[in-house]
């Protein structure tokens, strides 16, 4: 049983070049990609637990450390980048940006810093995870367009 918004055959075109090979000698057999980068981004969807995560995308500790493992050998932002250039190229991608001087300054603690002052004592650290994912498979989603599976 699939979900309807599960990866389609075009999205999964477009993201199984961009992963790490699962072929290679193991000690146990590696499990497939597809099922567990659905269940990520589920995850990531829905905002659920990596415990609630369904049973059809695998155990939930696989989910959890297939994407910790993607996460920490820079996949994820390999990937963006890789498909933020595809996108680029066919003209999915529009790079007119407006920010005000909101926008510059990161969140601070109440207490740390008087009201409508920026907080430059601790540095930005750019997008987090959950930020990448989304917008990873946001941009797969444009890129292989209407499709179905």
């Amino acid at each position: 049983m699939s979900d309807e918004r599960d990866l389609t055959d075009a999205q999964w075109a477009l993201m199984e070049p961009l992963l790490p090979v699962t072929k290679g000698k193991r000690s146990r057999p590696f499990r497939d990609h597809r099922p567990l980068i659905n269940g990520i981004i589920y995850r990531f969807r829905t905002g659920c637990p990596w415990r609630d995560v369904p049973e059809r995308y695998g155990p939930w500790r696989a989910v959890w450390r297939r994407h910790s493992q993607l996460s920490s050998r820079g996949v994820w932002d390999e990937m963006l980048m890789r498909l933020l250039v595809q996108a680029d190229a066919v003209g999915h991608v529009n790079w007119n940006v407006s920010a005000d001087s909101t926008s510059a300054c990161p969140p601070a603690r109440r207490d740390a810093v008087p009201a409508g002052r920026c907080n430059t004592s601790q540095p930005h650290r750019g997008p987090g995870r959950i930020t990448r994912v989304r917008a990873l498979s946001r941009l797969i989603m444009r890129l292989a367009g209407p499709a179905a599976g």
